[in-house]
C-alpha cells in the first residue's frame, strides 16, 4: 500500500490536550484546540516561511503571538491575524487556558497540512533532527537561528533535509496528500 493510499485520519494529537483537526470546506487548512486543562504551556519556537503568509483566526481563547519584535496577545475580536511570508513569528498558549485557533495559508496548498501529518505522522511529535529537517524543508519552514541570518537558516533546512536526511535511510512518512489515479 502506497501512502497515498493510507487513510488519514481527520485529527490528530499534537501534545497532551493539543488535538489538531484538518478541515474540508472550510476557508482554514487546520483548526487546533487545546484543552483548558492543559497543564504545561504549548509554544511554537521561532521560525519563518519562504513560500506561504500564514493566516490565524483565533475562534475561542487567547493566544500570544510574536511576529518579527513585537508580541501580544490575540483574542477573536481581533479578526485575522496575518503574518507574512519571510517574517520571523512564534507563537505560546497559556498554561490551564483553552483555544480554539483555525489558521490557512496564501497561497492556499496542501503543503501546511503535510507538513503537519508528517511531524505527527507516528501520533508523537518526530524527535529526530535529520526527520524534522526533512519535514521542514518539504513544509516551508525555516527556523530562526541565533543571529537570525536568513540565507544560513535556509542552507541549514535545505542541507540537512533535502540532502543529508535522505543518505541516512530518512524519507517522509507521507510524501503527499493527493490520492493516485
Amino acid at each position: 500500500m502506497s501512502d497515498s493510499d493510507t487513510v488519514l485520519p481527520p485529527a490528530i494529537k499534537l501534545a497532551p490536550g493539543v488535538t489538531m483537526e484538518f478541515l474540508s470546506d472550510s476557508a482554514y487548512i487546520t483548526r487546533v484546540h487545546t484543552e483548558g486543562g492543559l497543564e504545561e504551556e504549548f509554544n511554537v519556537p521561532a521560525h519563518w516561511h519562504e513560500r506561504h503568509d500564514e493566516i490565524f483566526h483565533i475562534v475561542a481563547g487567547r493566544m500570544e503571538v510574536r511576529i518579527g519584535d513585537k508580541k501580544r496577545f490575540y483574542t477573536p475580536e481581533d479578526g485575522e491575524i496575518c503574518i507574512p511570508r519571510g517574517v520571523e513569528h512564534s507563537i505560546r498558549v497559556v498554561k490551564g487556558e483553552e483555544l480554539i485557533v483555525e489558521e490557512r495559508t496564501v497561497p492556499m496548498d496542501e503543503e501546511k497540512a503535510l507538513f503537519f501529518r508528517n511531524a505527527f505522522a507516528d501520533g508523537r511529535m518526530c524527535s529526530s533532527f535529520f526527520g524534522l529537517m526533512q519535514i521542514m524543508y518539504h513544509g516551508d519552514m525555516r527556523l530562526v537561528l541565533p543571529l537570525h541570518i536568513k540565507w544560513l537558516e535556509r542552507m541549514l533546512v535545505i542541507a540537512a533535509g533535502s540532502y543529508i536526511a535522505p543518505l541516512f535511510g530518512y524519507t517522509l512518512p507521507i510524501s503527499s496528500l493527493k490520492k493516485d489515479s
